[in-house]
């Protein structure tokens, strides 16, 4: 055998799949829209003796979440009012293709759930706080080098984000 195929497991997935991974945390998915299937990948911390979401709160126990390929679809406003405390998303830092978000699309996604934040009590005060907000959803996968669209700032090579 190996040594790739004794590191590397293949493991089908969907979106009702929870994988237990190393260091006490978990892998989620949930399926985006694009050209081929692709999901995005959802992470957090196993709980107590290690046990995991169920695929129906995993967004809510959320830390990082990777958009993948993807153009606009409704899953975008589900991992948007995730708890996670950082969101990478695909954008093409152009205007709408239909084959990866606009950097314009992904910003108004951004403002409904802000402003619907606003309006329900019963989401956390970490949340609620628009504050909390600024650089929380960054934009990744661009056709050229930008710093900023607007109010969506994207990810710069050799940048290092730490998720307490």
């Amino acid at each position: 055998m190996s040594e790739f195929d004794q590191r590397v497991r293949f493991i089908e997935v969907d979106e009702k799949t929870v994988l237990p991974v190393k260091g006490g945390l978990w892998f989620g998915f949930l399926r985006t829209k694009h050209s081929v299937p692709t999901f995005s990948l959802i992470v957090g911390k196993a709980g107590h003796e290690n046990e995991l979401p169920s695929c129906c709160d995993y967004l809510e126990k959320a830390l990082f979440i990777y958009s993948s390929d993807t153009s606009m679809f409704d899953g975008i406003y589900k991992l948007l009012n995730s708890s996670a405390k950082l969101i990478l998303c695909d954008t093409n830092g152009e205007e709408e293709n239909g084959v990866h978000m606009s950097p314009r699309e992904l910003m108004a996604a951004k403002s409904h759930i802000r402003s619907r934040s606003e309006e329900c009590a019963v989401l956390s005060e970490q949340r609620q706080s628009v504050g909390n907000d600024i650089d929380r959803v960054l934009g990744i996968h661009l056709s050229r080098k930008m710093d900023r669209v607007g109010q969506l700032r994207f990810a710069q090579p050799g940048e290092e984000y730490c998720i307490k």
